[in-house]
């Protein structure tokens, strides 16, 4: 499943952005780089958008709109309320599942949005589960469904 992600932290920043009327507007800055670029998936319904850590070579710049294929997501728990980050990668990239990424990886990207939640939401953060390529797309595809549905 291709989907389109616009970029809010670029691959080892400290800085999230959002979108301004020309420019990308810096909005916040965090103690721990990201891992990997970071994003939000527009047109997909969840409390705090639905977030998308995109795995590529190089950093993107903020507020782009990249296109990126799913392969799993990491479901987490903040103040009781359950939510899932998406996994991605560029289309073109060989890997395909979330297996296939190096478990230290993984643990920096759980670090990254512990950090994340409690800067931005001054919540604490659970890993409840990670979920393979089919189950993510489906979170993703019941986020759009709900977006429609609400008429957003």
């Amino acid at each position: 499943m291709i989907v389109h992600v616009v970029i809010r932290i670029s691959k080892g920043s400290k800085n999230i952005y959002s979108r301004g009327s020309v420019f990308p507007v810096l909005i916040g800055t965090l103690d721990k780089s990201c891992p990997a670029n970071y994003g939000i998936i527009p047109r997909a319904h969840s409390l705090n958008g639905l977030g998308c850590f995109v795995f590529a070579d190089e950093p993107i710049v903020p507020c782009t709109l990249v296109r990126a294929r799913v392969i799993g997501s990491i479901k987490v728990e903040s103040e009781g309320i359950t939510d899932d980050e998406i996994l991605a990668v560029s289309p073109e990239s060989s890997i395909k599942d979330v297996s296939e990424l190096p478990a230290d990886l993984l643990e920096e990207v759980k670090s990254f949005l512990t950090h994340l939640k409690k800067k931005e939401l001054g919540a604490t953060v659970k890993f409840k589960s990670i979920k393979d390529k089919e189950k993510a797309e489906a979170v993703v595809e019941r986020a759009i469904e709900l977006y429609k549905a609400l008429g957003e």
